[in-house]
């Protein structure tokens, strides 16, 4: 059952070649909003400052974090500025306060 996923700005879908890195991107903004205390395995919290961008790889598609309205619902509005780069070929990708993050599965 396929994520499908979104990033609407200024009431419009943003237009990205969508790869893991975004997908970690949304998830990674959506979490230190909302669930900043959120454990991480090696130390620390996601909240933390030396956190830059989570690795979910395939495990988002499991997440339970209690509290990230992304996680529970399906969409989050962001609230603050988050800035990412992507370590293989130094994307910038930046979230924006007003951003709706979404994410929903299909069916067939």
């Amino acid at each position: 059952m396929p994520l499908n996923t979104e990033i609407e700005r200024n009431g419009e879908a943003l237009i990205l070649c969508w790869g893991d890195f975004h997908l970690n991107a949304m998830y990674t903004a959506a979490i230190k909003e909302s669930a900043p205390d959120t454990p991480l395995e090696g130390g620390g919290k996601v909240g933390d400052e030396s956190c830059k961008i989570l690795n979910f790889a395939m495990g988002v598609y499991y997440l339970h974090i209690p509290g990230c309205p992304l996680v529970e619902r399906g969409e989050q509005t962001l609230l603050y500025q988050h800035e990412f780069v992507d370590p293989y070929d130094g994307e910038v990708f930046e979230l924006l306060p007003g951003d709706v993050l979404r994410a929903w599965r299909s069916y067939k």
